[in-house]
């Protein structure tokens, strides 16, 4: 397998990772991307997008929950205009929301993972594990009002799978009238000439790269212990793990990631948790504009260090692994499996299940982008690429 596209000079060594360890692709294709100050110094590929169809420079991909990270850009740009105060109750937008002794509840506790609304009640009559009725918005966003916490706000942190999107888009709604998938676009997207959608296109999803399914876990990895055991919780609805994963007679959603990501009700339907596509190129241009911004388009730096405040650290009630939030944004601190934010501390972003990586670096003015189709619970490919762009950064 050949590894296609460029490197800046001094970054010829994460070039050489990627060549090193094209094993580990897979039976698809992937793809890796880096901006140092504001400029792409790597944008590399290989292998298929589809069966006798090369992977290329503008291959999207499934991003999977990587999207969470560009629904919290939109709440963290409403913010800064002043639309919405993330230390403000969600129900003051939201006044359904209030139900259920929930009308304290803020806006970044929310968001931040630390109020255990990690499930939408009755979802079995719902949503199905092949992605049919993800895009009914009205019913699963009444559900969610009316639900009750899992748990005393910050008092714990457990990742919201699912509802993450459909609150984080019923506020923007709410406060500015468009939807998120718009929102996006028309602040981020097309203002920054991004291939990256929250709610793709015909066009785009013609051009995506087709999921398959992750080999099994590798038996000497230390990690795997950890992924079998939360693979086994997310299969069982009696967990709080397994509602969040929408589970049902014994399978989750982390069963079915790539029939969700190939499916277009899904990846059509603009909620902002799971179901963002793009190439990695625009995720590090994306993360990149964030933390070093060449136009006006997005929110300030002391925008995106006020949502960055970590809300609750600790271990993750759904995840199983120690874990802590901004608004929306992961703040992970080292390259775990989700590998939410790279090496560096004060980063922010979001992996996807399968593998996806998107963050930025404030400190270095990094950002990073990985993508790939054969998706991956445990795979050394995106943080050996990750850890040699930044002993390259590091050395210039």
């Amino acid at each position: 397998m050949t590894v296609e596209g460029w490197a800046d000079p001094r970054y010829t060594a994460v070039a050489d990772t990627f060549a090193s360890l094209t094993d580990a692709v897979g039976r698809g294709g992937a793809a890796f991307c880096a901006s140092v100050g504001g400029d792409v110094v790597v944008d590399l590929w290989c292998g298929e997008a589809d069966r006798d169809r090369p992977w290329q420079s503008d291959t999207p991909a499934s991003l999977f929950s990587a999207t969470k990270g560009m629904t919290a850009a939109c709440i963290a740009l409403l913010h800064d205009r002043g639309q919405l105060d993330v230390d403000a109750p969600v129900s003051k937008y939201w006044p359904e929301f209030a139900a259920g002794g929930k009308e304290l509840l803020t806006v970044r506790q929310v968001l931040s993972h630390t109020t255990g609304l990690t499930e939408v009640p009755g979802y079995r009559d719902l949503m199905d594990l092949d992605g049919n009725g993800h895009d009914n918005h009205e019913e699963i966003r009444r559900r969610i009002a009316s639900s009750l916490p899992q748990w005393e706000a910050g008092t714990a942190v457990g990742y919201h799978v699912m509802t993450y999107g459909y609150i984080a888009g019923t506020l923007i709604e709410l406060v500015d009238g468009r939807s998120l998938a718009q929102f996006f676009d028309d602040e981020f997207g097309q203002p920054l000439n991004l291939d990256l959608r929250i709610g793709a296109s015909d066009e785009v999803l013609a051009r995506k790269a087709v999921c398959l399914e992750p080999d099994p876990l590798p038996a000497d990895d230390p990690m795997t212990p950890l992924l079998e055991a939360l693979l086994a919780t997310a299969r069982d609805e009696s967990t709080i793990a397994g509602r969040a994963c929408i589970a049902r007679d014994g399978v989750g959603i982390l069963d079915r990631l790539a029939q969700l990501g190939n499916d277009k009700r899904m990846l059509r339907a603009g909620v902002g948790s799971g179901d963002g596509v793009g190439t990695a190129r625009a995720l590090a241009e994306f993360y990149g504009h964030l933390v070093n911004p060449r136009s006006a388009t997005g929110p300030s730096a002391a925008t995106i260090a006020s949502v960055n405040e970590i809300e609750f650290m600790g271990p993750d009630v759904v995840l199983g692994i120690p874990n802590a939030f901004g608004v929306g944004f992961g703040r992970t601190f080292a390259l775990t499996f989700m590998g939410q934010s790279g090496p560096s501390e004060p980063s922010f972003g979001h992996g996807g299940a399968g593998g996806q990586i998107g963050f930025g670096d404030p400190v270095r003015q990094i950002g990073i982008g990985f993508a790939r189709s054969h998706l991956a619970h445990i795979s050394p490919l995106a943080g050996a690429l990750i850890l040699a762009l930044y002993d390259a950064a590091d050395a210039n």
